[in-house]
């Protein structure tokens, strides 16, 4: 009812949430998805599994939106082998469990500038057009508080990598 878009996920990222076995996950969101994909609006899926990206892909979800930023085993090969589907690529510091419990030291943006930009080069270098990547530099995601606001304060500059920015 007014939605321009609906990102969908069956397993939570936040701090200290543990891994949800693939089945779960599965049994969670595809019959969300079987019907979101009739709405008229661009369909997202939340998701790091290769065989959920694969399974949305294929019920004609438009977007892979993964906080491991297609690091899993066959995840890059899944979007690429998709010819339409965008895909957004976020910045996370070790996993859900331990994120906040041991956040990034130092210098924020110079990390996330430099990870967001490899992972994104290395979806070019698979054939997926530029026009299909977004970057997310994962606010909350194995951050401080300081380094979050230094990210959302210095946006320009992961702008400059020539992605749009999702934050």
């Amino acid at each position: 009812e007014g939605a321009d878009m609906l990102d969908i996920g069956g397993e939570s990222t936040r701090p200290g949430s543990p891994p949800l076995p693939l089945a779960q996950e599965l049994a969670r969101v595809m019959p969300v998805l079987r019907h979101a994909v009739t709405l008229g609006v661009p369909v997202s899926v939340d998701t790091y599994k290769p065989e959920v990206m694969q399974a949305a892909l294929d019920l004609g979800v438009d977007i892979i939106n993964d906080v491991w930023a297609l690091r899993r085993p066959g995840a890059q090969q899944v979007v690429a082998a998709h010819p339409l589907c965008g895909v957004c690529l976020m910045h996370m510091h070790r996993d859900p469990l331990s994120m906040q419990v041991a956040p990034m030291e130092g210098r924020v943006l110079p990390a996330v500038r430099t990870f967001l930009q490899s992972a994104a080069q290395s979806l070019l270098d698979a054939g997926v057009d530029r026009t299909r990547v977004v970057l997310d530099p994962g606010i909350g995601f194995g951050k401080t508080v300081a380094q979050n606001f230094e990210l959302l304060q210095r946006q320009a500059e992961l702008l400059s990598l020539g992605y749009p920015l999702m934050a």
